[in-house]
């Protein structure tokens, strides 16, 4: 009986982990002169974004604003080749 719930555990602990490996991984280092935030929010707004707020996580720039449809929208960029890794739509 222990040896199940110490399976399940594990399990349970490997799989809430997942989501923050995977993010890591989109932001992965690179060798290269990093982009200022400055630099990352004026090319989103070129492509159309209204940009609200801008942070790193995981390794990425985070930018969260709107997008052209006015949908709340956070968007990962890398920092080194400031392309855009991960959008996620909010409502």
């Amino acid at each position: 009986m222990i040896r199940k719930f110490a399976a399940a555990t594990v399990a349970a602990t490997l799989l809430a982990l997942a989501p923050a490996a995977m993010a890591a991984d989109l932001c992965a280092p690179t060798e290269g002169p990093r982009k200022t935030m400055e630099e990352v929010a004026a090319m989103l707004e070129g492509q159309g974004y209204d940009v609200r707020k801008m942070d790193t996580e995981d390794g990425c720039i985070e930018m969260k604003g709107m997008d052209k449809d006015g949908k709340r929208v956070e968007v990962y960029v890398h920092p080194v080749t400031a392309e855009v890794v991960k959008v996620k739509t909010q409502g």
